[in-house]
């Protein structure tokens, strides 16, 4: 059984996790299907679901954080592959290390704390197209107010 710690750790790695995907993975929010989580899937993992596979997805989203980091800074690099690098995945929340009877358990865990980390940015996409629609309605009825002022 998970201990009350184990659990707190895992969902702040998501929470770390969602906020490296929202600065280098524009849409990941939309490209995963939340209710089909599965972190103990390599391609219906978060990753997974982005990138197509959890190791390709590791090595990816470090290739892009190094690269959208280091732009602009001078520095360059040699070669062309960054093979080697990997995303910290358990930092990060993308995978779990802890004792085989509580795999399951963790993964689940896991699983639930990316769901609430989309449902949260759902909910502020939603609020934010509720108010730009707002903003909009509220100058369109102050402009036909005022067109009706000039008759």
């Amino acid at each position: 059984m998970l201990t009350a710690g184990q659990k707190r750790s895992l969902a702040a790695g998501a929470g770390r996790g969602a906020l490296l995907m929202d600065q280098f993975v524009p849409n990941w929010v939309k490209k995963t299907a939340k209710d089909a989580i599965e972190m103990d899937d390599t391609s219906m993992c978060l990753l997974g679901q982005n990138f197509g596979d959890f190791s390709d997805g590791a090595r990816e989203l470090a290739e892009i954080a190094i690269k959208k980091t280091l732009s602009g800074t001078g520095l360059r690099l040699a070669g062309t592959s960054l093979d080697y690098v990997r995303i910290d995945d358990v930092h990060y929340g993308f995978d779990i290390k802890l004792p085989g009877d509580v795999h399951t358990q963790a993964y689940s865990v896991l699983g639930e704390a990316w769901q609430a980390e989309i449902a949260a940015r759902e909910a502020t996409a939603k609020r934010s197209r509720a108010a730009r629609k707002g903003v909009a309605t509220r100058r369109a009825n102050s402009r036909s107010g005022r067109r009706n002022q000039d008759r």
